[in-house]
């Protein structure tokens, strides 16, 4: 019971994480490649 509680606040902390900053990361890394095609790639990586 606590290993899956501790499972699901990990992924609630991801989800939060991912939406608060993936403007901020999406920019950034647009603004690093000037690649709109490996962009989405790089993003997943980072998260």
């Amino acid at each position: 019971m606590v290993i899956t509680k501790s499972e699901d606040d990990g992924n609630a902390f991801m989800l939060r994480l991912y939406k608060d900053y993936y403007g901020l990361v999406r920019k950034t890394v647009y603004n690093i490649t000037y690649d709109v095609n490996i962009l989405e790639d790089l993003i997943n990586d980072i998260f």
